[in-house]
């Protein structure tokens, strides 16, 4: 197994961070251009990015903190994703995004080519510009 971690650090609240990662259409700005989640353990759905689909079953919420979700494309293994909020000593929220691949799930994504670091900086774009409208 490989795990993939990312760290976003953004100039929001914890709440607003909440949002960023459970509002279907601010995911679509920066998770997929298509976010369609149940988000509750158990619940399903499907993530679109660059045309990739893929299916998605929550395994955990735990509210104002994260939530972890199986995903996979086509009959590709299943790797865990792992959204969690933290705060860092300036008060500044983080996102930690993990990824865990099992050896099957690494090649898949070396074939799909989902980019975390791209994801991290349209969150990052996302809550800027939300910022700057408020």
């Amino acid at each position: 197994m490989e795990t993939v971690t990312r760290h976003v650090e953004l100039d929001i609240s914890p709440d607003a961070l909440w949002g960023a990662i459970t509002d279907r259409e601010t995911l679509e700005a920066w998770l997929g251009e298509r976010v369609d989640v149940d988000l509750r353990p158990g619940g399903t759905g499907v993530i679109v990015d660059d045309g990739i689909s893929r299916e998605v079953l929550v395994r955990a919420v735990e509210e104002g903190r994260g939530w972890t979700f199986e995903w996979r494309a086509d009959e590709a293994p299943v790797s865990v994703v792992s959204l969690e909020i933290s705060s860092d000593q300036e008060g500044a929220s983080v996102l930690t995004i993990t990824e865990t691949l099992t050896a099957g799930a690494r090649a898949e994504a070396d074939a799909c080519g989902f980019r975390w670091d791209l994801c991290a900086l349209l969150l990052w774009a996302c809550t800027v510009a939300v910022a700057m409208v408020r």
